[in-house]
């Protein structure tokens, strides 16, 4: 275990001290099943509720309802915020892994900053987008596409700039090896046994790469390349690159069992 936990400044603290840990990903990028296993890690309060979102719980719900989702959330009552998580969490770290919290990160420093730490996540672009179409609409394929790359990526990217003492995991990189989180972190290894995303039928820490992109057609996958290409930086920064339809047949090599799946669910969607 070579790293440590570092707070918002940069700073050493110790496991022990930590109160509140974020985990900064985007939508359907495997922001549940990062939740769940660093609050494992951490023996961490893991809301129970919508993808294990603390923006879900209850006492604060109502507060984040009131600006837009995905907005800079500069307006927010954090110290509320943080006085009703901890009452939830108890003595216990807090663990927040809803997506759009990392849209408030800069106005969220002055309450948490001390003793709270983050990790920051992303999945391949054409994961992110073939797992919102199948569960929003299909006709959703633009403004996914347009989304990730307009704010989701760059989000990442500007929090990644800012903090680099944040580790940056990214979710091929989870699923592979999930211990590259406690070696980051400096946190002993407690297993790998957890949910997952259940509505998606990945329990444990497993990649959904395959049966994801399995979900388009070769025409969907040309149409998120061209929306892609124009930010084709930020693409290559967060280390992906622009794709064909020939990831198609990829990932078919890669697991025919998972793109079988995948298939699946597209021909279910369509009839």
């Amino acid at each position: 275990m070579s790293g440590d936990i570092k707070n918002f400044y940069g700073e050493t603290i110790a496991p022990s001290d930590v109160k509140f840990f974020f985990v900064y990903c985007p939508n359907n990028s495997g922001s549940t099943a990062l939740t769940q296993y660093v609050g494992k890690q951490l023996s961490a309060y893991i809301p129970p509720h919508r993808c294990n979102e603390g923006q879900a719980l209850g006492k604060v719900r109502a507060i984040f309802k009131a600006e837009p989702k995905w907005g800079p959330k500069r307006e927010l009552d954090w110290p509320l915020v943080r006085k009703k998580w901890a009452s939830y969490s108890g003595e216990s770290i807090f663990i927040e892994g809803s997506p759009s919290t990392m849209m408030g990160h800069e106005s969220l420093t002055e309450t948490f900053g001390h003793d709270s730490s983050a990790l920051l996540s992303v999945c391949d672009p054409y994961m992110h987008v073939a797992s919102s179409i199948r569960r929003y609409s299909l006709h959703f394929l633009e403004t996914a596409a347009n989304r990730w790359i307009s704010f989701k990526s760059k989000r990442i990217i500007d929090i990644r700039k800012d903090n680099p003492h944040f580790p940056f995991i990214p979710y091929e990189q989870f699923t592979a090896n999930p211990q590259a989180i406690n070696d980051a972190l400096g946190i002993p290894f407690r297993g790998a046994d957890i949910d997952g995303k259940v509505a998606s039928g990945l329990r444990g820490v497993k990649s959904g790469y395959v049966r994801a992109v399995a979900y388009l057609l070769p025409e969907e996958v040309n149409r998120i390349t061209d929306i892609l290409r124009r930010r084709e930086g930020r693409v290559k920064r967060l280390g992906y690159k622009l794709r064909g339809p020939e990831i198609l047949e990829e990932a078919k090599a890669m697991d025919p069992e998972e793109f079988a799946i995948g298939v699946g669910r597209r021909e279910r969607a369509i009839h």
